[in-house]
């Protein structure tokens, strides 16, 4: 693939990468909203393949909880908000996709296209701003940091107590906190997709 051009999912046009950096500062700066073609699974089932998400562009309003539509080396990717660390010299966005174990990479605000406001799946649209959906999408962004903790700890611990030598009962117990916060996880992502 030419490192210069950037293909648009779901679409066999390319487009130079100069043009499509140009429409989304454009884009960016007339404050508008535009609609983006879903591929792939990392954020099913509040997300399928085929969807398109409307996207208010720039990173200003975003706050844990909301899907950001971000650049990433030649993809663009939508995954839920986790984090945003401020520094005296930049914004950094913290994201995972809600079907994925790991977070992204921090990105900076430069590379953050906007936020998903609604979701067009066939002749339905399903906002994101409503009450409910802001609940929910906070709900599922806390399960995830949780759940990524709980690993991080229980694995310290286990090092700590027993050492790196693999261990039944720690990978049991390991394994149990896992699924248990999986389980709420997906229970919370379910409700949250009813709507769509």
């Amino acid at each position: 693939m030419d490192p210069n051009r950037t293909e648009i999912a779901d679409s066999n046009i390319t487009l130079p990468r100069s043009v499509l950096e140009g429409t989304l500062d454009l884009w960016s700066q007339a404050s508008e909203r535009h609609f983006f073609p879903i591929v792939g699974g990392s954020m099913f089932p509040l997300l399928q393949e085929g969807d398109q998400v409307l996207v208010a562009h720039g990173a200003a309003n975003a706050r844990r909880g909301d899907i950001i539509l971000f650049r990433q080396a030649e993809t663009t990717i939508a995954h839920r908000l986790l984090h945003i660390r401020k520094s005296a010299d930049a914004i950094l966005f913290i994201a995972k996709g809600d079907n994925v174990p790991h977070a992204d990479p921090p990105v900076s605000a430069s590379a953050v296209i906007g936020r998903v406001v609604a979701i067009r799946r066939a002749n339905r649209l399903m906002s994101l701003e409503t009450p409910r959906q802001r609940i929910f999408g906070a709900v599922i962004a806390n399960l995830a940091i949780i759940s990524e903790q709980v690993d991080n700890k229980s694995h310290r611990l286990k090092q700590r107590c027993l050492g790196s030598q693999p261990n039944r009962a720690t990978a049991f117990l390991r394994r149990s906190a896992q699924a248990l916060l999986a389980r709420v996880l997906r229970i919370a992502r379910t409700l949250a997709s009813r709507d769509a």
